[in-house]
């Protein structure tokens, strides 16, 4: 790498060179039987470069292909936008590597999913859920002109479980993102079967506004608003509803919300981002006051704030070599001051909804802060207990106007699902007089 680095750095004026490999292993258990295990090897490289005042960039496959210079070139004679900057800042390890996860063998990760099928039988033997899971190691290596020159390791580890309805539609699911092997208990088991058997009564709920509790996993659908304003990006381009709002209450009391990128084995930890800035704890939301934005180099001058360590080579859709590295979430993290556990948070609601699932994330006037989300999988609440599975029911807002209606929150962090990835950890999280839709 050093190498063609080195080629680089004769033909650019300045140039960061992104390495990241990853070897990934998947596996698909479906209908109480290993439908497959799969295996993949990546290696992608990054370049950009600042050439004669513009800015380029390109990709490649394979450290021998040094035509990723003459491509970065050619692009940046047709771009337009400024300069880049490269920093060279220390950097701190993080807990973002497990020995025991990167050494795990195919078969192995079979036993694991074998032995959750094993602990559904061993409740409920009518109940086969679908199991995947994957597993990746990753290196992730930047070399810059300003010096950084800076690698590290990373593991993650994901574990989805699902049941199904008679007609193969999805029940009740439930999930691990982490940077660590975490077994899948039969606490965790037993649970997905309590829903299971409650989804089995179907009810329909009215139109009206009334308490609604979005579990941890169903939190993303909600902090991609959030993540949306608090985007540096946005709030220079002033189509965020948070510009000059620093100080202000934006939340209940009873909320905190940060960006944690040195969370130790979180899924999205790492010593620093995809442009080589350190991440950082960064308190969004303290109490319900807005304290920070996530800022990227670019930024930096335009806010007078310091980066924070959120550039990242994602988007909701993808997460490709391709993607230039954009403000993103690491691992939000949701405290609260009032908590309860989940029981707890459903016990005194007279009639009401707690929604672990929806669909329609993406879509909205999400700079705005407003949603409108089928609820995928929810159920009704009477007199504090879960009663049946609702059915075509919608919950709609701004999120801006429903953060001040939180009441309370639970007490066990649950992965925050967003399309195809996680975005942090969330706890339940209790809402009084939210929109909902019935028929």
């Amino acid at each position: 790498m050093r190498n063609l680095f080195e080629n680089i750095v004769e033909r650019c004026d300045e140039a960061e060179l992104y390495k990241v490999e990853n070897y990934s292993t998947g596996l698909s258990i479906l209908n109480g039987g290993i439908q497959s295990v799969k295996g993949s090897k990546t290696l992608g490289l990054a370049l950009r470069i600042n050439k004669d005042g513009r800015y380029g960039s390109a990709v490649a496959t394979s450290l021998d292909d040094e035509s990723i210079i003459e491509r970065a070139i050619l692009s940046s004679q047709y771009q337009k936008e400024e300069t880049l900057k490269f920093k060279n800042l220390p950097v701190e390890d993080v807990k973002c590597y497990d020995e025991k996860l990167a050494s795990m063998s195919a078969e192995e990760l079979t036993t694991e999913g074998l032995r959750i099928l094993d602990l559904f039988k061993s409740i409920d033997e009518s109940i086969i859920p679908d199991v995947q899971i994957n597993r990746s190691v990753q290196e992730i290596h930047i070399i810059n002109t300003s010096g950084f020159d800076h690698s590290y390791n990373r593991t993650q580890y994901e574990v989805r479980v699902m049941t199904k309805s008679k007609e193969g539609f999805m029940e009740v699911n439930s999930s691990i993102f982490s940077a660590n092997f975490r077994a899948f208990t039969k606490e965790e088991v037993a649970a997905i079967i309590k829903k299971h058997k409650i989804s089995q009564n179907r009810v329909n709920v009215p139109t009206g506004k009334m308490p609604v509790v979005f579990s941890g996993n169903a939190m993303g659908s909600l902090m991609t608003r959030l993540l949306s304003g608090v985007n540096a990006g946005n709030v220079i381009k002033k189509v965020s509803p948070l510009e000059n709002k620093i100080g202000e209450r934006i939340a209940s009391e009873v909320i905190t919300i940060k960006d944690h990128g040195k969370l130790e084995n979180g899924f999205a930890s790492c010593p620093f981002d995809d442009e080589g800035i350190p991440t950082n704890e960064t308190v969004l939301v303290e109490k319900g006051i807005l304290k920070n934005y996530l800022v990227s180099v670019s930024g930096e001058e335009k806010l007078n704030m310091k980066a924070t360590g959120n550039a990242f080579k994602r988007t909701m859709f993808s997460n490709d070599i391709e993607d230039q590295p954009a403000i993103d979430s690491s691992n939000f993290l949701i405290e609260g001051t009032n908590q309860l556990a989940d029981d707890e948070l459903i016990k005194n609601i007279k009639k009401g909804i707690y929604i672990d699932s929806v669909m329609g994330t993406h879509t909205g006037n999400i700079p705005a802060g407003e949603y409108s989300l089928n609820i995928g999988c929810g159920y009704l609440i009477e007199d504090g207990k879960l009663v049946g599975k609702v059915m075509d029911t919608m919950v709609s807002g701004n999120i801006y106007e429903d953060l001040m209606k939180i009441e309370a929150v639970g007490t066990k962090l649950e992965p925050m699902g967003v399309i195809f990835y996680t975005m942090g950890y969330s706890p339940a999280i209790l809402f009084n007089g939210l929109s909902v839709v019935g028929s």
